[in-house]
């Protein structure tokens, strides 16, 4: 609860009026009831005036109710607008390569734990509701009849108990349901990566399905089940201990307890009206489990990911002196081992990037071509050496604006259909030329908010797209890993003597990964990798 309670002090004014709103509606849904008890009691008080109160009192508590529920659910769009744009932002400020190995984990926490959060924080004006109209009518009932009350008190008691006991239990269920959703996740984000194979493999796609799939959500389903059930079970004998508790006293004030029976028949309407209120903070306090689980995630992977967060970041200061933009002295390059059972190296590598030049990076398959061009634009950081921008070592404190000077295409980059981002007056001037120069006016446009029209497009017209995107954000270095690989002569034949070409005369620094020994005449300079080395 306390974890709850710090999500709401920032908005503490916004949440106080919801519990004041929720108390008042519990208040006049209590006066209902003792109305009706008082009906049931004195036959003379049921006149015209008792029915018109009962009519305002009732649309009082529904009204306020309902605002109650407003101020709350306001409450829970911030509470959940926080909580997401929170692990979002700590998400995005984090060393890249250790979110690689944590991306899996991540979507669920953001998409179903702060959910499962805002569902049960839009129940607090309910749980107020119910537990200001119980404890008023018990009060007056303990007030009236202390004999009587103390014996429905036993049987409450006897409720909050089971439910106690039970909590535990289901907090465990909530943990393993959790676990085996994160595989789920997992699987279902990797089904989506590998559609081409399943869809060509039967066996695979069979196997994956039946192994896979439904062995994890099995295992999920069977912990929710569980969880569902013990809910279940303890709404059933809370209904249980009611209605043998009720014959039980029915009987004994017939026989051996001293009770004024007709007093009883006045009391048992007032408790029954109480039961579904009561029910309703016992729900309450057996699924809060469910939330501490969800908040025992949001904390885990928040702390995790701030052991690798990138934080007091300065810009680069600039040197017009050097005549390299770029220097990788000595860089040397280690793989987190959670995501290679050996351990690969890369390095050590030196070379230099000139400004305004053509690189070409060639070399073949495992030579560290990727590998560099990640450690390049700073996404994987090197173990060893150092790298130097206009000659100004680049450090933690510098890597968000180092970063911020490329425009890098790789082969997995995901394209994005807005470009608000990027200088409105820049799109509006060179979007139009760029998309015909790539022969996508016919397939895209850009709207009014500066979105693409659609990326519902084929691999190649996709990459192209994505080129566009690339060219029009106007950084200092762009850099295409094997841009070209899936394009047809025509399309490689624009890239390499007409893309490239118009980049380096607005003075961009370019560095392509390629194979295309067709088009080496257009670098300036042409660098080899071997095993993350470079050959002289």
């Amino acid at each position: 609860m306390w974890q709850l309670l710090q999500q709401v002090k920032h908005r503490s004014g916004l949440f106080a009026t919801g519990c004041i709103a929720a108390l008042i509606a519990g208040t006049f849904s209590a006066k209902v009831i003792t109305m009706i008890r008082h009906g049931l009691e004195y036959e003379s008080e049921i006149t015209s005036e008792w029915f018109t109160k009962i009519i305002i009192y009732s649309l009082i508590a529904a009204s306020v109710g309902v605002a109650a529920s407003y101020f709350i659910s306001r409450l829970n769009i911030i509470i959940v607008r926080d909580l997401t744009k929170k692990l979002v932002n700590k998400t995005l400020m984090t060393k890249f390569e250790y979110i690689e190995t944590v991306s899996d984990k991540v979507l669920p926490i953001i998409t179903k734990d702060i959910s499962d959060i805002a569902n049960y924080v839009d129940r607090i004006p309910t749980f107020i509701i119910a537990c200001s109209a119980v404890l008023i009518n018990l009060v007056e009932l303990f007030i009236i009849d202390t004999e009587l009350t103390a014996y429905f008190f036993i049987i409450f008691a006897l409720q909050i108990i089971l439910v106690m006991i039970l909590i535990p239990l289901l907090k465990k269920y909530g943990r393993i349901a959790v676990q085996y959703r994160n595989y789920h996740f997992r699987n279902l984000g990797n089904m989506i990566k590998g559609l081409k194979e399943l869809t060509l493999n039967k066996e695979k796609r069979d196997y994956y399905l039946s192994d896979v799939i439904s062995q994890d959500l099995g295992e999920m389903n069977k912990a929710f089940l569980k969880g569902r059930v013990t809910n279940g079970t303890t709404q059933r004998i809370n209904d249980l201990l009611i209605f043998l508790f009720v014959g039980m006293l029915m009987y004994s004030s017939m026989t051996f307890l001293d009770i004024d029976f007709e007093r009883f028949k006045i009391f048992l309407p007032t408790i029954l009206f109480i039961v579904p209120y009561f029910a309703k903070i016992s729900g309450f306090f057996q699924d809060f489990k469910g939330v501490e689980v969800a908040f025992e995630q949001i904390n885990s992977i928040s702390e995790e990911i701030e052991q690798y967060s990138i934080t007091n970041q300065q810009a680069i200061e600039w040197n017009d002196q050097n005549e390299n933009l770029i220097t990788l002295e000595n860089i040397k390059y280690q793989y987190l081992e959670s995501r290679h059972d050996n351990q690969l190296f890369f390095g050590p590598l030196n070379l230099s990037l000139k400004k305004g030049n053509i690189t070409f990076i060639i070399g073949g398959n495992g030579s560290g071509k990727t590998t560099f061009a990640k450690i390049l634009t700073g996404l994987y950081e090197p173990r060893e050496g150092k790298i130097l921008y206009n000659g100004h070592p680049i450090d933690d404190q510098h890597l968000i604006d180092y970063r911020n000077k490329f425009s890098a295409y790789f082969a997995d980059s995901y394209t994005f259909e807005q470009l608000g981002y990027i200088d409105h007056k820049h799109l509006e001037k060179h979007s139009s030329s760029i998309i015909k120069l790539l022969e996508m006016e016919s397939k895209v446009k850009l709207d009014d908010k500066y979105n693409f029209s659609t990326t519902s497009l084929s691999f190649g017209q996709i990459s192209r797209l994505s080129l566009i995107t690339k060219i029009l954000e106007d950084k200092e270095i762009y850099l295409f890993d094997e841009w070209a690989a899936n394009q047809d002569p025509y399309f490689k034949n624009i890239f390499y003597h007409e893309i490239l070409p118009l980049l380096k005369s607005h003075g961009k620094t370019i560095v392509v990964i390629s194979h295309d020994e067709k088009y080496f005449d257009v670098a300036d300079e042409i660098i080899e990798l071997q095993e993350g080395m470079k050959t002289e």
